[in-house]
């Protein structure tokens, strides 16, 4: 029987979940009957993300290693378009999958017959010890942390329209078709600059081609929160890359210029709005409120500037 997975992992400086990230991979329940192999692909890593991986290959000939010089998270995905098995699956270096993800990932595909990307919930992992402050940060930006969930906790419905790269697993023909037409755009994340959009320009080539999106709240996937993330630096950071990455992504759609008009449009009234009308009167640095009014400052700031 032909197997139907290859996980890729895009890792730059990933020495400090890499190891995990694989160990974990290599627990996965029908992972040999499933996965043809795990093929970690090194974005122009400067640490010791090299090293780690060799030492885990000399004792698990399933995972491999390719280095790819060009900096950009879409050169490293790239490398997925060239791989045999029908399905790529991608996993960030600091994701975790459940162990029965790559069964109820089969279940789906083969009670699907038009789907060609697929997520399951991404669930936040904060490190231990966090701050009130901190705290308070993760539950307003998880979401543009690439998490669907801050928790375990599923009773709340939560449906996730919009396909994440973390633990992204679409059609290896589409990426293939793509791949000949001169693959994407839109480079992605660089070293430490914080660029995105490259997982909507992905899915909507694939979307294009005739395939579905499915979305299974049974395949769980953690994912490592630091709490070098939950601060303000950071989270600028952030917030500013996601933008940019959204305006690059609209501009590239139909009607392009016309939308990202009429997106400056809608920011310079909330500017207004926020900065006139809706007066912070809070003194209470680090709370729940604090972030939620510095992350909309952030985007509006971010949208009037790169429009």
């Amino acid at each position: 029987m032909n197997k139907m997975f290859t996980i890729v992992i895009c890792t730059y400086n990933g020495e400090k979940y890499i190891r995990k990230c694989i160990e974990t991979l290599l627990c996965l329940n029908s992972l040999e009957v499933l996965t043809e192999k795990i093929l970690v692909v090194d974005n122009n890593s400067k640490d010791n993300t090299k090293q780690i991986v060799e030492k885990i290959i000399e004792k698990n000939d399933i995972v491999s290693y390719e280095f790819e010089p060009k900096q950009g998270l879409s050169y490293a995905r790239a490398h997925a378009a060239k791989v045999n098995t029908d399905w790529v699956i991608y996993v960030d270096d600091d994701n975790f999958l459940d162990e029965n993800w790559l069964i109820e990932l089969k279940y789906i595909i083969d009670k699907n017959e038009k789907v060609g990307v697929v997520n399951g919930a991404i669930i936040a992992k904060p490190e231990e010890g966090l701050n009130e402050s901190e705290l308070n940060c993760l539950k307003v930006i998880y979401r543009d942390l690439a998490c669907t969930h801050l928790d375990d906790d599923f009773s709340k419905k939560v449906d996730n329209n919009n396909p994440i790269g973390a633990g992204l697993c679409v059609k290896t023909a589409a990426l293939k078709e793509i791949y000949r037409n001169g693959w994407l755009s839109l480079v992605g994340r660089q070293g430490n600059t914080l660029f995105s959009g490259e997982d909507g320009e992905l899915c909507l080539k694939i979307f294009n081609q005739g395939y579905k999106y499915y979305f299974s709240t049974n395949m769980k996937l953690y994912h490592a929160i630091p709490k070098s993330r939950l601060n303000i630096n950071y989270v600028e950071k952030l917030i500013e890359g996601l933008v940019n990455g959204r305006i690059k992504f609209l501009r590239m759609q139909r009607f392009g210029k016309f939308k990202c008009y009429l997106r400056k449009v809608k920011y310079q009234i909330m500017f207004i709005y926020y900065t006139l009308v809706k007066k912070d009167s809070s003194n209470n640095i680090g709370s729940y409120d604090y972030w939620k009014r510095k992350i909309k400052f952030f985007q509006i700031r971010s949208y009037i500037n790169s429009l």
